[in-house]
């Protein structure tokens, strides 16, 4: 035998000494507490404060996991999914359920104002701040759920799910992408988990479809560097509505879509527009007016002038093809319609420098038959 054999042996045999140990512990304790009044006054007052520096102790560990969320440290020992079960994580806060309405201390013991529900989904600490903690943030609905069970916060704030800082709120937070993502693969992982939490909340009641306006979610996905696709279908087929909804500036979807760098995102929302409002109103986003009287393909043209040729593309090929695919149907594309409508219209602009481009024509032509 080797000498690193030796050692995982000797290692192994410790660990299995140390459970051995520790189980005589527990069987030992649980009779002395329970016969504790058998015992002498000292003996007696020993054990209550024995026993309150434990339950202290042992409160304070499970807040300080609740709240760990440098997720690349390399002595992290937060909540891990791949580690702890949620029945686990449940028995502790059923015995601590105040913690969960708890803040954050930093080092010197200054509170942060941040509970512990906010550190579930990124990092606010280490050298990876905004980085998607997927170690941990499976564990909100469980968070929301026991909060709302014990009625930790006001009811507005659902749980602590609507508590939110200069990061947003929970809802918010789910609906972001992080800056720190170094593959597409992790991406996905990121799409999925955040997903995965946002239906486990609508199926438990606490995430309501217009929670999609009201706390501009598909607004804060166009405005992404790393475009969070499944999510933003999810949030669109459960909600179309919000798409067409101008914000309190005017803004809706397709504007920040053309902000953002990529016409990745203004392909998928303008997309989703047509397909969910084929008669008029998708195309019409195009030339919807902010309070700025900017429009999303004003927005597009002059702020991506490299990018022009790509965006007119994106909307000749999503046009065409949902003229194809409503041959066969009951909806039809109706640009004609949509133009007449946007030029009454006093919130929809159409561009007079647009019009001479053959692409312009195309759109306006595209259905005229």
């Amino acid at each position: 035998m080797n000498d690193s054999e030796s050692d995982s042996g000797s290692d192994s045999d410790d660990d299995h000494d140390d459970y051995y140990y520790d189980e005589i512990i527990v069987d030992k304790l649980i009779p002395i507490l329970q016969r504790k009044g058998e015992f002498s006054l000292r003996s007696r007052n020993k054990i209550n404060e024995l026993a309150r520096q434990f339950l202290k102790n042992l409160g304070n560990d499970i807040h300080d996991m609740l709240c760990e969320d440098d997720v690349e440290a390399d002595d992290y020992f937060g909540l891990d999914s791949n580690r702890d079960t949620e029945a686990e994580i449940e028995t502790a806060l059923r015995f601590f359920p105040e913690l969960l309405s708890r803040t954050k201390l930093d080092n010197y013991g200054t509170t942060l104002n941040v509970f512990p529900i906010e550190l579930l989904a990124y990092t606010r600490s280490g050298n990876n701040i905004g980085k998607c903690n997927l170690k941990a943030v499976s564990f909100v609905p469980l968070v929301v759920r026991l909060a709302i069970e014990f009625d930790l916060f006001e009811e507005h704030e659902r749980g602590g799910l609507l508590i939110g800082d200069e990061y947003g709120n929970m809802l918010q937070l789910i609906s972001s992408t992080t800056p720190m993502v170094a593959s597409r693969e992790i991406n996905e992982l990121v799409d999925d988990a955040h997903l995965n939490v946002m239906v486990q909340l609508r199926q438990m009641g606490h995430f309501r479809k217009e929670d999609i306006y009201i706390h501009g979610l598909l607004m804060r996905m166009c405005d992404q560097s790393i475009f969070p696709g499944k999510r933003f279908q999810f949030l669109v087929e459960w909600y179309p509505i919000a798409l067409i909804r101008p914000d309190e500036s005017g803004y809706v979807p397709l504007h920040q879509a053309a902000i953002t760098a990529s016409t990745q995102v203004f392909h998928a929302v303008f997309e989703y527009g047509i397909r969910y409002y084929p008669k008029k109103k998708g195309i019409s986003l195009l030339f919807m007016k902010n309070r700025n009287g900017e429009t999303p393909i004003q927005i597009a043209f002059h702020r991506k002038r490299k990018l022009r040729d790509e965006v007119m593309t994106v909307i000749e090929d999503t046009l065409t093809s949902y003229s194809s695919f409503s041959d066969n149907n009951d909806t039809s594309i109706n640009t004609v319609e949509a133009l007449v409508m946007a030029a009454i219209d006093e919130n929809i602009h159409l561009d007079s420098s647009l019009q001479n481009t053959s692409s312009y024509l195309l759109i306006v032509m595209s259905n005229d038959d």
